[in-house]
């Protein structure tokens, strides 16, 4: 076995001990360290790094069987596909939901909660908002053609969107991006474009605290 293709999980169990001491008793913890070792087959090391919950108690990765691509959720494996999009697989941050891009042929769909969404050309930057509720990303269509999907809902299609633009407000009520039309740039802000510009930086659209 080659230990780089495999994931081991590792456990701990916290136990309360009380120790006898010749004039006290005192209260200590002892960390027993369990090692549970399940293959479920090889991990697929080209496609993503395993992917942890924030919370550090979920984890999910993606495995091959044969010429098919499977993510495994806390050592459940899920459904065959023709291939896994790298940099997709995502918990929420309460570590209650897990997301990817997966492909089934030439089409792509947003894969959320085991649920596989409508099929498009490519998917990108999957984001849960802070809730966890929402779910949105970028999709592909056709060669040049690109939109933002909200919650299975479609947005106008752009050139391009910006990496790293796609945010939801901290209450997850609303949505932003950068977005390319032609030569110029675009924020669009629960999907309304704004004026055009000459271009928007990765990573600047921020939300104020109150989302207003």
């Amino acid at each position: 076995m080659n230990a780089t293709n495999w994931i081991v999980v590792c456990t701990t169990a916290m136990l309360s001990l009380t120790v006898t001491g010749s004039a006290q008793q005192t209260n200590a913890q002892a960390v027993v360290y369990k090692i549970q070792e399940t293959r479920l087959g090889p991990l697929d090391a080209k496609m993503m790094d395993p992917a942890f919950s924030r919370d550090g108690c979920h984890l999910a990765y993606v495995t091959t069987k044969g010429q098919k691509q499977c993510v495994v959720v806390d050592g459940q494996v899920g459904a065959e596909y023709d291939g896994t999009a790298a940099g997709t697989l995502i918990f929420s941050a309460d570590g209650k939901r897990v997301a990817y891009g997966a492909r089934k042929g030439a089409k792509w769909s947003a894969v959320v909660d085991g649920q596989a969404g409508a099929e498009y050309d490519g998917i990108s930057s999957l984001i849960f908002s802070a809730d966890g509720k929402r779910v949105a990303y970028a999709a592909q269509k056709g060669a040049k053609r690109v939109m933002v999907v909200v919650d299975g809902q479609a947005g106008a299609e752009y050139d391009g969107i910006g990496k790293g633009t796609l945010i939801f407000s901290a209450d997850g009520k609303r949505v932003a991006y950068g977005a390319k039309k032609g030569k110029q740039a675009v924020v669009v802000v629960d999907g309304q474009a704004s004026p055009e510009y000459d271009g928007t930086a990765a990573g600047t659209l921020i939300f104020s605290a109150d989302g207003k």
